[in-house]
C-alpha cells in the first residue's frame, strides 16, 4: 500500500469485526516494524502487552469504560515506555561497539539521563513510546488492519490485570482488528497547514 494511502485511509475505529483473529506471526511482522522508528539514543524504550485472551480483554473493557471495540478487536496492544531504559545501552549498542567505545557511550547516555531525574526518564518513556505508538498504527494500516489508539481506561487496574512492571509507563491502549464500516462516520475536519505552522 502506497505511503499517502495508508495515511489518507488510517482511521481511529469506532468498532471491530467481532470473531476475527490475528496470528502471532502477523502480529510480530507489525511489531518488528514498529521498532524501526526513532528512539532517543536508539533505546528502543516500547514493550508491547498483546491481549488475545477473551477474559482479559473482558477484564479491560471492565476498566476502560465498558467499550465495546475491546473485546471485539482482534487483539488489544498495550505498548509501554521503560523510564530505564537507559540500563540497556550496554545489550544495545554491544552489537556496534566495544571495548572502551562502548563503555563511554555507556557513561555518556547515563550521564545525560540520571541527573534530569526520574520525572524526566519517565517523560522520555512516554514520548519515545509514543514515536512507536503511531509508526505501529501505520505499520498496521499498510497490512490491512485496523486500529484505535485509546486513552480511556483506569492506569492503576490495567498495571494491576497486566503485572506491568513499576519502571514502565502506560503509553497507550491500541484496539486492533477489522473496522466495521465507518461511512456514517466522515472524517473529523483537520486545520490546514497554513493555521497550524509559524514560521521565524
Amino acid at each position: 500500500m502506497e505511503f499517502t494511502t495508508v495515511i489518507n485511509e488510517r482511521r481511529s475505529a469506532k468498532d471491530f469485526e467481532p470473531n476475527v483473529s490475528i496470528s502471532t506471526e502477523q502480529l510480530e511482522v507489525m511489531i518488528e516494524e514498529a521498532q524501526l522508528a526513532p528512539t532517543a539514543f536508539n533505546l528502543q524504550h516500547a514493550k508491547y502487552v498483546i491481549v488475545r485472551d477473551e477474559a482479559v480483554k473482558q477484564e479491560l473493557k471492565e476498566v476502560s469504560l465498558m467499550q465495546e471495540k475491546i473485546t471485539n478487536a482482534s487483539a488489544v496492544i498495550i505498548i509501554t515506555g521503560d523510564a530505564q531504559a537507559y540500563d540497556n545501552v550496554a545489550e544495545i549498542y554491544a552489537h556496534t561497539l566495544t571495548g572502551d567505545v562502548l563503555t563511554m557511550k555507556e557513561e555518556a547516555i547515563r550521564d545525560f539521563y540520571v541527573p534530569r531525574g526520574e520525572s524526566f526518564a519517565r517523560e522520555e518513556a512516554i514520548r519515545n513510546g509514543s514515536l512507536v505508538a503511531m509508526q505501529f498504527m501505520l505499520v498496521a494500516k499498510s497490512y490491512g488492519w485496523d486500529t484505535c489508539p485509546m486513552i480511556g481506561f483506569d492506569k492503576i487496574e490495567v498495571r494491576r490485570i497486566l503485572d506491568i512492571p513499576a519502571n514502565e509507563e502506560i503509553v497507550m491502549m491500541i484496539t486492533l482488528g477489522k473496522a466495521v464500516p465507518m461511512d456514517e462516520y466522515p472524517r473529523g475536519y483537520r486545520k490546514p497547514a497554513q493555521e497550524v505552522i509559524r514560521y521565524k
